[in-house]
C-alpha cells in the first residue's frame, strides 16, 4: 500500500478521532452511518481523575492498641496524628468535588475519612473491602461489617460480607476471638 490508499482507507471518526478503517467496516456489511457516536461512545466521555489518599498514621508503632490478648493488634486505629492529618484533608477534599468516594472498611480508613470528608458536600460513599491491606499481621485484619455498622452508624455497609478480610476456612482470621493464623499470599 502506498501513503494515498493509507489515508484513503482510513478517515478520522469526527466524533472520537480515532482512526476508523472505512473499507473493513464496508466488507463487514457496516456503512459510513454505521460510525455514530454510539459505536464510540467509551471516548466521549470525559476524563475521570482517582485521587488515592491512605489513612493516617495509626497506633501501630505506638503501643495503644486494639488487642483481645495481647499479642495481636487487630483493626489497627488511627493515633492522635493520624487523627490531625485527615483534618488537615478536609479543605482539599472538599475542593475536589469527588462524585464518589470509596473507603476501606479497616477502622483506621474509616476514621481518616469521617475526619477528612465533609458529608454535607459528599455525594456518594461506598464502604467496598476491594481496596484494603495486604493481611501481613494481625493489625491488617478487620472487624464483622455488623460491628463496623454499630460504631459508625452513619455509613452504610450494605453489601459487606460479615467476614470480608483474607480469613481462609483452615486457618481462619479472627479479630473478635484475638486469633490470626493466617498470611495473604502475594501469589495470585
Amino acid at each position: 500500500m502506498d501513503t494515498e490508499e493509507t489515508t484513503e482507507d482510513f478517515q478520522e471518526n469526527s466524533v472520537s478521532g480515532v482512526p476508523v478503517d472505512i473499507h473493513n467496516h464496508r466488507k463487514r456489511g457496516f456503512s459510513e452511518r454505521d460510525l455514530t457516536p454510539k459505536l464510540f461512545s467509551v471516548f466521549n466521555k470525559p476524563k475521570k481523575i482517582v485521587h488515592l489518599i491512605r489513612h493516617g498514621h495509626t497506633t501501630y508503632l505506638d503501643g495503644h492498641l486494639r488487642t483481645k490478648s495481647g499479642n495481636h493488634p487487630f483493626d489497627v486505629i488511627l493515633s492522635p496524628l493520624g487523627f490531625q492529618q485527615a483534618a488537615a484533608l478536609k479543605d482539599k477534599i472538599s475542593g475536589l468535588g469527588a462524585e464518589v468516594i470509596l473507603t476501606s472498611p479497616l477502622t483506621r480508613a474509616l476514621q481518616t475519612l469521617l475526619n477528612a470528608v465533609d458529608f454535607t458536600q459528599a455525594r456518594r460513599v461506598e464502604v467496598c473491602h476491594l481496596h484494603t491491606e495486604h493481611v501481613s499481621n494481625s493489625g491488617d485484619v478487620g472487624r464483622p461489617s455488623s460491628m463496623l455498622s454499630r460504631e459508625f452508624p452513619m455509613l452504610s455497609f450494605t453489601g459487606l460480607e460479615e467476614v470480608w478480610w483474607f480469613s481462609p476456612k483452615d486457618a481462619p482470621n479472627d479479630p473478635v476471638m484475638g486469633v490470626f493464623r493466617s498470611r495473604e499470599s502475594m501469589g495470585t
